[in-house]
């Protein structure tokens, strides 16, 4: 891993007080498991730091001799003592050149960048996770709640269901419903939709003849199936663009009269059921596909009585 070669000011490090979690007998006994030779050793204390919260302290390790060949043999090892925010404190060593200079803060940001990518440690700008709410949960102002609520907000901005964004996260709820994980919330980012207690990954795309809006004509159904970049927790993009999800449930509003239209009428739904593997062996590069396209991939076709086992099929 690449660190920058600028070093932050001195008031980035301040000194430790405390003594190192670890002891010197124990530090010594963990240097010698890394040593096959045995040769007299010394252990020098060079110097405690803080950074970003963590706490290090910097030995050197030398350990020198003959051996019976009569070949001289020096090994020198740089050994620190982190303490992480959480408390838990671990022990670190390397070799390095005889004459080397150590220099801890150097290594102290070395280690820091290095715990945060290899999520050692807790990054503070980390993903957010996600609480499921009751509705009653109020907002406040200075310390005092206020005669709103959440299943205020939620009344308030979610009322439409027959729109285009609220129908799409409508249709990831329904075919939730149908596998029993409504007890973990909806994740806004997430790679896929919803996935299963097994680990099947699902895709969920929504279509509608009808819109909340005047409308001339009915809509064409079409649903988006472009292939995707994943970041991951680090939040860095994966190279490849591929369809991130084992299977596509593809969900249609299907009833086509304004005056009776009703989202939460499960009736008027029809799903369309797909293996990703069809999708990227029939249209591997395809950004959209109309519901007559669909319909020869030849996907199944089913009620919402039918979602449960057919999804059940692909575990």
């Amino acid at each position: 891993m690449k660190v920058s070669n600028v070093m932050p000011s001195h008031q980035a490090f301040s000194d430790v007080v405390k003594n190192c979690p670890i002891s010197r007998k124990e530090i010594k006994k963990l240097a010698n498991r890394h040593i096959k030779n045995k040769f007299p050793y010394t252990l020098d204390f060079i110097k405690s730091l803080s950074y970003k919260d963590h706490n290090y302290w910097f030995y050197n390790y030398l350990m020198e001799g003959h051996k019976k060949d009569g070949s001289y043999v020096a090994i020198r090892q740089q050994i620190y003592v982190v303490q992480t925010p959480d408390g838990e404190s671990h022990y670190e060593w390397s070799s390095i050149p005889y004459n080397a200079v150590i220099n801890p803060e150097e290594v102290a940001i070395k280690d820091e960048s290095d715990r945060v990518e290899k999520s050692y440690i807790i990054n503070p700008l980390q993903a957010v996770k996600t609480a499921k709410k009751t509705g009653k949960e109020p907002f406040v102002f200075d310390g005092n709640e206020m005669p709103l609520n959440v299943l205020s907000f939620w009344q308030w901005s979610s009322s439409e269901l027959l729109g285009n964004a609220l129908r799409g996260v409508l249709a990831e709820f329904i075919v939730a419903s149908t596998i029993d994980v409504l007890e973990q919330p909806r994740e806004e980012w997430d790679a896929y939709d919803l996935i299963t207690k097994s680990g099947l990954k699902i895709e969920i795309k929504s279509s509608a003849y009808l819109q909340s809006w005047n409308q001339t004509e009915l809509s064409k159904i079409i649903f988006g199936i472009q292939p995707t970049v994943l970041w991951d927790e680090n939040n860095k993009r994966s190279e490849e663009a591929k369809r991130q999800a084992d299977v596509y449930v593809f969900c249609v509003l299907a009833h086509k009269d304004k005056g009776t239209v009703n989202p939460l009428d499960l009736s008027q739904w029809d799903f369309y059921v797909l293996d990703t593997k069809v999708l990227n062996d029939k249209v591997p590069k395809q950004k959209t596909i109309t519901l007559s396209s669909l319909l020869k991939l030849n996907p199944s076709q089913i009620k919402y009585d039918g979602l449960t086992s057919e999804i059940n099929k692909r575990q």
